[in-house]
């Protein structure tokens, strides 16, 4: 391992686990950004996956590296979650959302170069993700605070047998939406990681998904993100 890649593991070994839900999600916050004051207007700009702006031969060894860093999604369901993250997300924080895969208007940036890296999540686990080496994600037209680098999605439905029955009993079975990806918080004026993380969630169907049903399982998984990052959340004001 070279020195520079050597500081970049002890620099993130200095990072908190901010949260572990019982769902098996798993966050880490810069301490810096823990410290700092939200600010209403803070903006983001969402990037659905990561392997699709990276160069073939990065995107490869990221393979080699780990293969169960490829995205288990349909294209279908990626249309799904291009269509409604977004959306759901930006009613969880208080400041500009802009989805890059859904707005040709977007520009990105040319200059930026991804490597793999092997973060912390605790003193025993790590995540293995696509990081950018420097720069911002975006061109200078368009300014965005954040970019939320989305990868290794995870997207399966499938039958869960409950186990809350007593032993020789008949337990109950149920049909189960789970969505599961690896995150990377990227500071677009720092040109540093700000967060990351892995969050995995899950909603019971009781029919074919809809609109309803992704929006419900994109506003959880949206609100873990938010209330674990420098963006500030929007509250749900209850009557």
């Amino acid at each position: 391992m070279n020195t520079s890649k050597i500081a970049v593991f002890a620099l993130f070994l200095l990072f908190i686990t901010a949260g572990c839900a019982s769902t098996g999600s798993q966050y880490v916050l810069n301490p810096e950004y823990q410290n700092r004051a939200k600010a209403f207007d803070t903006s983001v700009t969402i990037f659905p996956l990561t392997e699709d702006l990276v160069e073939d031969s990065v995107w490869q060894q990221h393979l080699n590296y780990a293969p169960e860093n490829y995205s288990l999604i349909n294209f279908a369901n990626k249309q799904t979650f291009i269509k409604y993250f977004a959306l759901s997300f930006s009613e969880t924080t208080t400041g500009e959302v802009n989805n890059v895969m859904a707005d040709e208007s977007v520009e990105l940036s040319e200059e930026v170069d991804f490597s793999n890296q092997s973060l912390p999540i605790n003193d025993k686990e790590e995540l293995k993700l696509l990081v950018p080496e420097a720069g911002k994600l975006v061109t200078d037209e368009m300014e965005t605070d954040f970019s939320l680098l989305i990868q290794s999605i995870n997207w399966q439905i499938g039958q869960v047998e409950e186990q809350s029955k007593p032993i020789g009993g008949n337990n109950d079975l149920f049909i189960e939406l789970v969505i599961k990806f690896k995150y990377v918080i990227w500071d677009n004026q720092r040109e540093r990681v700000a967060g990351y993380g892995l969050v995995r969630e899950s909603e019971v169907l009781s029919g074919r998904p809809g609109r309803i049903t992704y929006i419900q399982i994109f506003e959880k998984i949206s609100r873990e993100i938010v209330q674990n990052s420098p963006l500030q959340e929007r509250y749900v004001q209850e009557y």
